[in-house]
């Protein structure tokens, strides 16, 4: 008996250390990530794009911790200075997004292989991922295309679930 219970409390204290706190309501897999993202443009909803994006609480406890540039021993980088530098990106990114496609319907859109894919135990870095879109420009009936890896620059995956981390589309 002592020892099930020995086994066990292993177990746990051994999966909870591997494991990331969850994300909120965060999206099943990349391609659902995306798709939601497009929605929003196309709906001309920042609201509803930004539920995509990381929020600072989420990177705080979910993300950043297991991140190399939060280890002191690699001469690390602070929290709120490695959030300061995704934010501005962020903002522009999403301004140029919405300027330029925001109420475009979406006509079509797919998705390659991130270029690179880093495991850092608890969490999941999917790097560059590119992405073909078209969206239909209504008043000049014709295709507005994007072909970028700018949009989705960093997905981080929790515990299989994705959002955005960081974009740099211009």
């Amino acid at each position: 008996m002592k020892r099930i219970a020995f086994t066990l409390l292993i177990s746990i204290i051994v999966a909870c250390g591997r494991k990331a706190p969850p994300l909120s309501q965060g999206f099943a897999s990349i391609q659902e990530l995306v798709q939601h993202q497009l929605n929003c443009i196309q709906t001309n909803d920042q609201k509803c794009f930004d539920s995509g994006l990381i929020s600072y609480q989420e990177f705080k406890i979910s993300v950043y911790p297991f991140l190399p540039e939060a280890k002191k021993t690699a001469g690390g980088i602070n929290l709120e200075d490695y959030w300061g530098w995704t934010v501005p990106d962020r903002i522009k990114a999403g301004k140029a997004l919405f300027a330029r496609f925001g109420g475009a319907p979406l006509v079509k859109f797919t998705i390659g292989e991130p270029k690179k894919v880093i495991n850092l135990g608890a969490i999941r870095l999917h790097r560059d991922i590119p992405l073909f879109a078209d969206f239909r420009n209504p008043e000049k009936k014709t295709i507005h295309s994007m072909i970028t890896t700018d949009f989705f620059k960093a997905v981080v995956e929790v515990n299989g679930q994705f959002k955005l981390l960081n974009m740099t589309y211009e």
